[in-house]
């Protein structure tokens, strides 16, 4: 276990602490002596645990004060939420410190809820090491939880994702010994999505889930949106079972209950048979129809429109591709849109399917209450021509195809899928009012493939993209 001490006093630090925390040589540890440095090295090293004496200086020289081990715990908080903390407490700090105990309870090493900051006085130093060698203790038996994949072992995984998925494992009843995974998303926007078998220690599934890595902050976006996710049918959408972040630093991971294994995608059961695709397009139009009954128009321009895909800031990398001059008349331009809760990125890896060929939604980071109703058909209608898992059996279409694609035709191995394309369209045409609405979205759209290309343009069929918007510009 790695341990960052933070304390002004190096004599005592030497003497009393590292002596007593490495001498069954299980802990490695680093010192601090102010803030500054100590936020130096959390941003150096992967801590942890960290041990926290409130009155240090704020850095080399200055006058060791409690305002400074403050300072130091809120920016930890901010920056590494998962970070387990003892703060060290005199008569004089106490009170400083209280303000850290009423944290959240979260799963811990040991499979139980506990708030990640403790603290202890620094007369009753026994305590606080019975405190560290519990957490150690704890996290070797976590440790000892196998993460494996049937393609890679764990190559795949850094050390963050692969506590994740075992701290996902201890919240599984029935003696989890193991956790199978193997990655089901990650497209150009970078989402880690696996899908996860929980096993016992004679290899039978306890539990399957779909679980998403990322951010703390994208991680609360995927909780606060999968709510949205309750209006929908029931087997549409799978069930919120938790977070897991504890030791994480500021990554986090959230998994949903699976009833039944999802091995295929849409994508796969486009290869596999027209007709079946089109089957699940009907069922993915009905069962999102649920938003869609909700709706409500409002008078959009393009530009608020194209903002729900790609961003102000984001915007600037696509004049690498396409004039900026050629976008400022169009984006002005206003229409009237129905508008409902959207998935946001509807492309084919986040359908997954089960052997009954029913659709379950995934990857919730992009949910939106009030957008665009077009979106998610549009977004599925195009994905197969743009999504990296896909490119290589689309690698021929170019914006000679443009006008087609527009039209509703659907193309895949270079041959038309004209059932794919009839669903499709008919659910395009269901979110539509006039022909316009879909043009909208289409060039916002397109506008976002064009973002991914700024980062990796061997990743996204440019010419098409631009194509698409070209016919956008012409069809207005």
């Amino acid at each position: 276990m790695r341990i960052l001490h933070v304390e002004d006093d190096v004599d005592w630090f030497e003497r009393v602490i590292r002596k007593r925390l490495v001498a069954d040589g299980k802990n490695e540890v680093f010192h601090a002596v102010n803030k500054h440095s100590a936020l130096n090295v959390l941003e150096a090293e992967r801590i942890d645990y960290l041990i926290v004496d409130l009155a240090i200086p704020d850095v080399d020289g200055a006058v060791p004060e409690y305002q400074h081990g403050v300072a130091l715990l809120h920016k930890v908080r901010e920056n590494f939420p998962g970070m387990p903390i003892l703060i060290l407490t005199g008569q004089a700090t106490e009170e400083a410190a209280q303000q850290f105990e009423d944290q959240k309870r979260v799963l811990f090493w040991d499979g139980s809820e506990k708030a990640l900051v403790k603290t202890r006085r620094k007369q009753h130093l026994s305590d606080a090491f019975d405190l560290v060698f519990s957490a150690l203790d704890s996290l070797t038996k976590l440790n000892e939880i196998q993460v494996f994949s049937d393609y890679s072992g764990v190559r795949d995984l850094d050390e963050v994702e692969i506590r994740i998925f075992r701290l996902f494992c201890l919240s599984v009843p029935g003696g989890s010994h193991a956790v199978k995974y193997s990655k089901v998303s990650g497209g150009l926007s970078g989402a880690k999505v696996y899908s996860v078998e929980v096993l016992d220690s004679a290899g039978q599934t306890l539990q399957l889930a779909i679980g998403k890595v990322a951010s703390s902050d994208e991680v609360g976006v995927e909780v606060k949106n999968s709510t949205l996710l309750n209006r929908l049918p029931i087997g549409l959408a799978p069930v919120l079972l938790g977070e897991f972040f504890a030791g994480c630093d500021d990554t986090k991971g959230v998994f949903f209950r699976l009833a039944d294994n999802h091995e295929m995608s849409f994508f796969d059961v486009l290869r596999e048979s027209d007709s079946k695709a089109a089957t699940l397009v009907s069922k993915l139009s009905f069962g999102m129809g649920t938003w869609a009954k909700a709706s409500n128009k409002q008078v959009l321009s393009v530009a608020e429109i194209r903002r729900f895909l790609v961003s102000e800031s984001k915007l600037a990398c696509v004049f690498d591709f396409i004039d900026k001059s050629s976008l400022v008349d169009f984006e002005s331009k206003e229409l009237p849109i129905s508008c409902c809760t959207v998935h946001g990125d509807l492309h084919g890896k986040n359908i997954l399917v089960s052997g009954e060929y029913e659709p379950l939604l995934i990857d919730y980071g992009d949910v939106k209450e009030e957008a665009p109703c077009l979106i998610d058909p549009i977004t599925l209608m195009l994905s197969p021509y743009f999504h990296p898992s896909t490119k290589h059996e689309n690698y021929y279409v170019d914006e000679s195809y443009s006008a087609s694609i527009l039209d509703g035709t659907c193309y895949f191995f270079n041959t038309k899928y004209p059932l794919t394309s009839e669903a499709l369209l008919a659910w395009k045409k269901e979110r539509e009012t006039f022909p316009r609405d879909s043009l909208a979205v289409i060039y916002a759209y397109s506008l976002r493939q064009l973002t991914y290309a700024a980062k990796a343009p061997e990743e996204v069929n440019v010419p098409l993209a631009i194509g698409l918007i070209n016919e956008c510009f012409s069809r207005w």
